[in-house]
């Protein structure tokens, strides 16, 4: 990048060397046949028009040199009143009719002061000059002013009123002041000194090149420089910048928007500092300095933005990006990327990715902190705020540094895609919502890193995770999609989606807040689908739920109920409850065997009408699993009389499923099974276990006593087989189901109603 140095030394010769060459100028180059024409009135106010207020006599030509000077102390006004076109309406600077004159030369050369005023029409020269030396000023009120070259001087001024226009091929301010509410065009415009203030529009093709002086935009938006190449050596702009190629030289701040089409190289020394909002259009940019709308000293603004599209690649390796908002993609012009690593950081209070045009980040180290991240959808951020309208597609690509966020949105209303990937980092999210009005797309893609969400999210996208760590340190409910497969680590309070998927070597856990092996708040996760991967015989991947409960709502169709059996026999692990499949931590550090994982139909506990499972509705088509004791086949929390005449009946009539006494899911009733309900019991009941357990020996013999030891040790035995009773002994057996049922709860009503149509179902699958 080109170093310009500002110099007031150099820019005092500047402006001594341009008078010298102007005169010269002006002396040297007039037309074969043009003459000077002078003005002569000695004050007040004269007509261009009137030949006699000129020396030779007779209104300037096209060719002559005019010079609009004076050495009387009086005030001397010129109206520029030619009206050379045919149509008295029509005034185009481009029109043949218009004469042009050779040079114009405003200055007072005594103590006066010296002004030409333009109200309407066109005046045209090939060169104008204001001061030289002297006092000069150039007032266009309206109409235009068609110029090749221009100067304006230390003791000049300029004024281009609202509704009038200028237009300068080559433009050199080296002091005065220009007034602009108008419209100022043309090729090269540069500023050495003076004042500029401007509440209209400067349009140059070429080069505005701000060396020294002042620029001053009055509002917010007005005050604005359409350039070519905009070259800042002053430090300090006051206005609105728009630039097909931005050249900072030394630190820069622009209080107002700056928009850039070309690359731009932003070193470790450099500051860019703006108030209002920075755009840049195509191009590259390499950053590792400061770039954002607060500066290092303290200066800061909540109205700065940094957008990014029109094919826009924004490369940050080191320093600070910065502000109220971040668009990548942020028009409807083209595509933008956005890429930080190495120890940059970006601090926003809202990021959009993907909101008129296709937008991506990719981060592969440093830091991206915002209040809210939306991807796909026109994030609007309103100075930080996201609202929902019209977008594309937004990427967000993490491998590397720490995204922290308070919210992640993905596909908002009318987006094509939201999609968050992350294969390494750390991703801290406050919330997260995806896809919430269910008519876009939105994915996340976790294959590594640590990703954590801190509150109530919301998915009703896909979740696809192949590797890494998720974590929901609250609820995440929607109508989404959970694929967990190879090395992933999945962890919610709760889950609630339509389809949960566990493959691989996959864990997917039901824990609490604070992540611990057993759930201290019990919760209630619900899903449509519930499959896990199978090889041959042998299920992949788990899902822990700790002491909560799962509803698989399956709706209409078949029961899954002997996929979930077969889920939580692998799971079982022979009583180790670590096994692949439906598991519990909290039933695995069970020591004493009391406790495990039970099933029931919704139908069979509630009837046709459904009913309320824990703190969940649900319908006669859903399977309910729960985190219980050991014998509890009615999934009431405690054994009682019920429990006992419902693993009787299993047992008489060969019965299979946890509601008929399958407590080990053998596939069988045997010893093991009323083993492990007595085992509960007993602790529930000490006395009248003793009882059951001396009956039960009785009747099952050495098989059940070495059963009832060895889960007293800490093992359920594996299955060796069915052991029946002969039908003789069932009058034994209705006699303790009814010394329990008057144990438990004296004026006992009928057990409620808890055998089932699906156990009927589940045999039926069996046999």
């Amino acid at each position: 990048m080109a170093q310009v140095h500002n110099s007031s030394d150099r820019y005092g010769r500047t402006a001594w060397i341009s008078r010298t060459i102007a005169l010269l100028i002006v002396l040297c180059t007039q037309p074969a046949g043009a003459i000077n024409r002078v003005w002569i009135r000695t004050g007040g106010t004269g007509s261009w028009s009137n030949g006699a207020n000129w020396s030779p006599t007779g209104t300037p030509q096209s060719g002559d040199d005019v010079f609009v000077t004076a050495v009387n102390p009086n005030p001397n006004v010129v109206i520029f009143d030619i009206d050379d076109s045919p149509i008295a309406t029509s005034h185009d600077p481009g029109s043949p009719f218009v004469r042009t004159y050779n040079s114009i030369l405003i200055n007072q050369s005594g103590a006066g002061t010296i002004a030409i005023v333009q109200q309407q029409f066109t005046l045209s020269a090939e060169q104008l000059t204001i001061s030289l030396g002297g006092p000069g000023e150039y007032s266009l009120l309206g109409g235009r002013g068609r110029f090749s070259t221009g100067t304006l001087n230390a003791q000049g001024t300029l004024i281009v009123a609202a509704g009038a226009s200028m237009n300068c091929t080559n433009f050199i301010q080296n002091g005065g002041t220009l007034t602009l509410a108008g419209f100022f065009s043309g090729g090269n415009f540069t500023q050495g000194a003076g004042r500029i203030t401007s509440t209209g529009t400067m349009n140059f093709s070429g080069t505005y090149a701000a060396n020294g002086g002042s620029f001053t935009g009055v509002s917010s938006s007005v005050g604005i420089v359409n350039a070519g190449t905009f070259i800042n050596n002053v430090g300090t702009f006051v206005g609105h910048v728009n630039a097909g190629r931005l050249i900072v030289n030394g630190n820069g701040t622009f209080l107002g928007n700056v928009t850039n089409r070309s690359s731009l190289n932003i070193p470790a020394s450099q500051t860019i500092f703006t108030d209002a909002d920075y755009t840049q259009i195509g191009g590259t940019v390499t950053h590792s300095g400061f770039v954002g709308g607060q500066a290092p000293g303290g200066l800061s603004s909540s109205f700065a933005a940094v957008n990014m599209g029109g094919g826009a690649t924004w490369i940050q390796t080191a320093g600070r990006l910065q502000g109220s908002s971040l668009l990548v993609g942020s028009g409807n012009n083209g595509p933008a990327t956005y890429s930080l690593g190495g120890s940059g950081s970006a601090n926003f209070g809202g990021i959009g990715v993907g909101a008129l045009s296709d937008g991506s980040i990719n981060q592969s180290g440093g830091l991206v902190q915002a209040s809210a991240l939306t991807l796909g959808g026109f994030a609007g951020l309103v100075r930080g705020a996201p609202v929902q309208g019209q977008g594309q597609r937004g990427y967000y690509q993490l491998s590397g540094g720490t995204l922290s966020v308070g919210g992640l949105t993905l596909a908002p209303q009318d987006a094509l895609l939201g999609m968050f990937v992350q294969s390494g980092g750390l991703a801290q999210i406050g919330q997260l919502q995806s896809n919430l009005a269910g008519a876009s797309s939105g994915i996340i893609n976790i294959s590594g890193g640590t990703f954590g969400v801190a509150s109530n999210s919301i998915n009703t996208g896909t979740i696809i995770q192949t590797g890494g760590t998720v974590r929901f340190i609250d609820f995440l409910d929607g109508a989404g999609t959970i694929s967990v497969s190879g090395s992933g680590s999945f962890t919610a309070e709760r889950i609630r989606q339509n389809t949960l998927l566990i493959g691989a070597d996959a864990q997917v856990a039901i824990a609490n807040v604070g992540f611990s092996t057993i759930a201290t708040s019990k919760t209630t996760s619900r899903v449509k689908q519930l499959r896990f991967e199978q090889v041959g015989n042998t299920l992949r991947g788990s899902l822990d739920l700790g002491q909560n409960r799962l509803v698989i709502d399956y709706d209409s169709g078949a029961s899954p109920a002997a996929d979930i059996r077969r889920y939580l026999a692998s799971g079982l692990a022979n009583g180790d409850w670590n096994g692949p499949g439906i598991r519990s931590a909290a039933a695995a550090l069970d020591s004493s065997r009391m406790t495990g994982l039970g099933y029931a139909e919704a139908l069979d506990m509630f009837g046709p009408g459904g009913g309320v499972f824990e703190d969940i509705f649900v319908d006669d088509s859903a399977l309910l699993i729960k985190y219980t004791l050991y014998g509890d086949a009615d999934l009431s929390g405690a054994i009682d009389a019920t429990d006992y005449s419902l693993i009787d009946n299993g047992y008489v009539n060969r019965l299979v499923g946890w509601t008929s006494g399958d407590f080990d899911y053998s596939g069988f009733i045997d010893a093991t099974d009323y083993a492990l309900i007595d085992n509960a019991y007993v602790n529930q009941n000490p006395a009248l276990g003793q009882v059951i357990i001396a009956e039960h020996t009785k009747l099952f013999g050495a098989q059940y006593t070495a059963a009832l030891r060895a889960i007293r040790s800490g093992v359920i035995p594996e299955p060796t087989g069915a052991v029946m009773l002969a039908l003789g002994t069932l009058s034994s057996k209705c006699r303790l189901s009814r010394r329990i049922r008057a144990a438990d709860s004296p004026g006992h009503s009928e057990p409620r109603r808890t055998r089932s149509s699906a156990n009927a179902r589940e045999n039926s699958d069996e046999a």
